[in-house]
C-alpha cells in the first residue's frame, strides 16, 4: 500500500511540474502535453489506472505508461 501511495504521489507531483512548465512558445501545440513514464513491476498496472483518469479528466495532457518488467529494467535504464 505504501508503494501505491508513493507512486500516486510521484504522479501528482510529476503532472504538476508539467502543469507549471505550460506551453508558451517552442515547437508542437501549445495546448497539449505528452508524457511518458515507466513503470516497472505491478507499479506499471496501478499507474495505468490513474493515468487514464487522469487524460479523462485533463484533456490537454496524455500521460503514456510503460510497463517494464524488472528482468528488462537495467536494460531500459
Amino acid at each position: 500500500m505504501k508503494k501505491l501511495v508513493f507512486v500516486a504521489a510521484l504522479f501528482v507531483l510529476i503532472m504538476s511540474a508539467l502543469a507549471a512548465c505550460g506551453g508558451s512558445g517552442g515547437g508542437g501545440n501549445a495546448n497539449s502535453a505528452n508524457l511518458t513514464v515507466w513503470a516497472m513491476g505491478a507499479e506499471g498496472d496501478n499507474l495505468k489506472t490513474l493515468a487514464t483518469s487522469f487524460n479523462q479528466q485533463n484533456p490537454g495532457i496524455h500521460v503514456n505508461v510503460q510497463s517494464i518488467p524488472w528482468s528488462n529494467a537495467h536494460a531500459k535504464f
